[in-house]
């Protein structure tokens, strides 16, 4: 590329001795150089959903995991994810983000800061009475009911033996449906 400089005939930076008008040549090669550098545009991948937290039903590990995907599938690089964050965020959780963001510098920074505020240990064992107490109602399609309570108790205790989780989730069905289900073996 070539240097851009300022006219020799200008009268203006004529009148300008030489490291003056070094210091601006050089400045407007800088910003011509600047202003050629590609700029990167790009749809959004629809197919992906934007992520949302519901601490009721996810750790923060399982939302961090779901933000890195719909990031990368976006395109934008990893050592960029932090600075994404706020086109996901809405609501109390778009509020908390502006009010911490000045000290989120890089993607850890921001998983330590999240899982502080919206997965403390009170909220984890809020999780685990939710998956405890839950009773399937004449309401709830029962596949549906089975898949998000089998989903609940991996997010609770990602090591629990699946027959102690499927056994919970059969005890946990409306009573005529459970009486039907009975011992299975093998429990998967």
């Amino acid at each position: 590329m070539a240097k851009s400089n300022f006219s020799r005939t200008d009268k203006a930076f004529g009148a300008l001795n030489s490291p003056e008008k070094r210091h601006l040549n050089n400045f407007l090669a800088e910003q011509v150089a600047n202003a050629s550098r590609v700029v990167k545009v790009s749809n959004v991948n629809t197919c992906i959903e934007v992520p949302k937290y519901d601490h009721r039903k996810m750790t923060s590990e399982t939302f961090f995991e779901q933000c890195k995907t719909y990031f990368n599938s976006q395109g934008y690089d990893e050592e960029k994810h932090h600075e994404m964050l706020p086109m996901i965020f809405k609501g109390e959780m778009k509020l908390w983000y502006d009010s911490v963001s000045a000290g989120i510098d890089s993607w850890r920074n921001f998983e330590r800061e999240f899982s502080a505020r919206f997965d403390s240990n009170l909220i984890q064992r809020e999780r685990s009475r939710i998956l405890h107490s839950k009773r399937q109602t004449m309401l709830d399609p029962s596949e549906q009911f089975i898949y998000e309570s089998f989903n609940l108790a991996k997010q609770v205790d990602p090591r629990e033996d699946d027959r102690v989780t499927l056994e919970r989730i059969r005890d946990s069905l409306f009573p005529e449906i459970c009486a039907l289900v009975g011992d299975i073996d093998p429990w998967t």
